[in-house]
């Protein structure tokens, strides 16, 4: 897999993921995202990595671009610790992936 080299990217690769999650990506517009399987362990990844999730777009894939159909509209509160903010926004990051989980081509990007 290839894609160019953005913030998007370079976030993603500090996150050192497996192969196995890497080639599940869906490259659209210069950003990744990932079938709801998948897009969950990304969010793990995001919370053992110590970073915090500030949000996620549900997309699907139209002919190559992104077509966003949503966005998650949690809010974390910054004056917690940062451990807290992690803990929260992963939770949050999944309970919004669950939410779209079974519809049909969902991608979710970070």
């Amino acid at each position: 897999m290839s894609a160019d080299q953005d913030s998007s990217t370079d976030l993603i690769l500090e996150l050192d993921l497996p192969e196995a999650i890497v080639s599940k990506a869906v490259v659209l517009a210069g950003e990744w995202a990932w079938p709801s399987p998948y897009a969950e362990e990304v969010v793990m990844r995001f919370q053992t990595a110590g970073k915090v999730v500030s949000g996620v777009e549900l997309w699907q894939n139209q002919d190559g671009s992104p077509k966003w159909l949503a966005t998650s509209n949690y809010s974390v509160d910054l004056s917690d610790e940062h451990e807290m903010l992690v803990s929260a926004s992963a939770r949050d990051a999944l309970e919004f992936i669950a939410r779209f989980r079974d519809l049909p081509g969902a991608l979710f990007n970070f």
